[in-house]
Parts: C-alpha cells; structure tokens; sequence
C-alpha cells in the first residue's frame, strides 16, 4: 500500500487532487482564501537516533 502511495506521490497525483478539490471549493464560495492552517505535529525520534546517551535510562 505504501508503494503505491509513494509512486503517486511522485507522480504528482495528490497534488492535482487537492487543487482540484479547492477549485471546486472555490468556484462554490466554500474556500475562504484568508484562512491558513499549520499542521503543528510533531514526531520525535528515538532518543537513541535524536543524539541522546546510551544508557541514559537503564
């Protein structure tokens, strides 16, 4: 399933979904082009991989 996903990735396929998505938004006035969002997720890494000690919790 990943494979897939990254080969439309790649290919530019979620792109034109999603600006075709807004272009229909838009031409229905549902899109407010004033509003932003930011997706503030964050994903920490292992402490191992983000530079930590070994052994600091053993």
């Amino acid at each position: 399933m990943a494979t897939r996903f990254y080969r439309c990735e790649k290919a530019g396929i979620w792109n034109q979904i999603l600006e075709h998505l807004q272009a229909m938004a838009d031409s229905q006035g549902k899109l407010d082009w004033e509003v932003h969002y930011v997706d503030g997720t964050v994903v920490r890494a292992h402490q191992l991989r983000a530079g930590g000690k070994k052994g600091a919790f053993a």
